[in-house]
């Protein structure tokens, strides 16, 4: 997964020469079917774009871009005698989650049989913040966060997902363990107050990269860069931009996310503080791609509490509200279509009326869904604290129930501004996989990857990951 940090630093930018040192690894050596063809080509452009802004840029490419080298240089940049100014780290590649929980990047020399040679989250973050600057900034273009259940394979056309698993020991069984919603998880990877991560893929999903232009890009690099050189006045439209055009290129599979309290900061500078939520954009499919992850004011869970449903298997949903206000559901479903969850047909928008401390279930009681085609449903909540607001998106679906809009439809689809300006909103979302009614239980399942769920992808992908670890405890 992709971060982006921002941290307000002690001396004045203007007053020091900004740095950045840039990573790009593409070849695994010790790695079996690891190979990426698109850091190389996302790093050199990403150098090249940071550059032209000023900036001093270390880059390291592949047999460069060892732990050694990687953290040497961070090293040798936190004992600059010279004052820096703003400090940028981005990374290209495989990155992995350990069964312990810890997020890793996997550099040149990365192997299958030990984590020795992983850079976790944890170190890097505390590598980057050694470096005296005024802000901060950290861009990772890898499944940063999150383990994958299968290894990574090339599937359909030309996408290729960037996580490594390494090989389960002694895992069984379906996946029904316990999952909790991005809306949580996110905000809890998000929580420090100073640090802006800017994600090329939420916890549970994979970053891609794609044949673009001719040329095999990172697919949020290539839509990063196109919005960072359009000069956007904050990380909240730069997120706004490439979260819609990043689900719309990968059908929804992928969608990147900015860290809680930074979308007034600007690009590249130290943290701002926040006046207001987001600005919700003018089409469904702006609204519906919108991130606004606060698990103290909405958080969705699912019932049953699993990833894995077979056809035809009854579930509903329950909202935990911690604001009053109005309370839209959306679904994406395997028809690839956008859908209304909530309000019901027939009901309007005073029904979607919610109190704090309200736990809503979905449908109400007597009712249930159930998913009736194999593929990967997303559920989308957003709870709105303007009844005008809520209303507008009610009303851009059409009031027969059995209609919705794929991607495309839905970035023509507009949602009336509101006359009274924007206002608070939040969002949670979760997705979960449907399999066939007589599939039987797969042998690949791994207790810690549960929460990792668009992998078995019918589109084309290969993400920068990496094979997970599982580690056998005797008794």
């Amino acid at each position: 997964m992709v971060s982006m940090l921002t941290v307000g630093g002690l001396i004045g930018a203007a007053l020091a020469a900004d740095h950045a040192l840039v990573v790009g690894v593409g070849q695994y050596p010790s790695l079996e079917r690891s190979e990426l063809k698109g850091p190389r080509q996302d790093a050199e452009e990403f150098a090249a774009f940071l550059k032209s802004k000023g900036f001093e840029v270390t880059l390291l490419l592949d047999s460069l871009a060892t732990r050694g080298g990687i953290l040497g240089k961070l090293e040798e940049l936190s004992k600059s005698e010279e004052p820096l100014g703003r400090f940028v780290f981005y990374f290209a590649g495989h990155g992995t989650r350990s069964l312990s929980g810890d997020s890793a990047l996997l550099p040149y020399d990365a192997e299958d049989s030990s984590p020795g040679h992983d850079i976790r989250g944890k170190d890097l973050a505390a590598a980057v913040r050694s470096v005296p600057s005024s802000a901060r900034t950290l861009v990772l273009d890898s499944c940063f966060s999150g383990g994958m259940l299968y290894s990574s394979k090339t599937i359909g056309r030309t996408w290729t997902s960037r996580y490594y698993v390494r090989n389960p020991v002694g895992a069984k069984g379906l996946d029904v363990q316990p999952v909790e919603s991005s809306a949580a998880a996110d905000a809890a990877l998000t929580a420090d107050s100073d640090l802006c991560y800017v994600a090329a893929s939420r916890h549970n999903e994979q970053a891609h990269e794609d044949v673009i232009d001719g040329r095999t890009r990172g697919i949020f690099t290539y839509y990063l860069l196109s919005s960072l050189k359009a000069d956007p006045k904050s990380w909240g439209s730069v997120q706004s931009t490439v979260s819609s055009q990043v689900a719309r290129h990968t059908d929804d599979l992928q969608h990147p996310s900015l860290s809680r309290g930074f979308s007034s900061t600007p690009t590249f500078e130290p943290k701002r503080q926040e006046t207001a939520s987001p600005t919700l954009g003018g089409t469904l499919l702006d609204q519906y791609t919108i991130d606004h992850f606060d698990p103290e004011k909405l958080r969705l869970t699912m019932d049953p509490n699993v990833t894995t449903l077979r056809v035809g298997d009854r579930l509903r949903f329950y909202a935990r509200v911690g604001a009053p206000g109005y309370l839209v559901l959306l679904e994406r479903g395997t028809s690839g279509k956008i859908q209304l969850l909530r309000p019901l047909a027939g009901e309007a928008v005073e029904d979607c009326r919610v109190d704090e401390g309200d736990i809503v279930r979905i449908p109400p009681a007597g009712r249930s869904f159930a998913p009736d085609a194999v593929g990967h449903e997303r559920i989308k909540g957003i709870l709105f604290t303007s009844r005008e607001q809520a209303a507008a998106l009610i009303e851009a679906f059409p009031r027969a129930a059995s209609k919705g809009f794929d991607v495309i439809e839905a970035a023509q689809v507009p949602v009336k501004a509101s006359e009274s300006g924007p206002s608070e909103f939040y969002t949670a979302d979760f997705v979960f996989e449907v399999i066939p009614k007589d599939e039987p239980a797969r042998s690949g399942a791994s207790p810690a990857s549960f929460a990792m769920l668009p992998l078995l992808i019918a589109a084309t992908l290969k993400t920068r990951s990496r094979k997970q670890r599982v580690t056998r405890r005797d008794p």
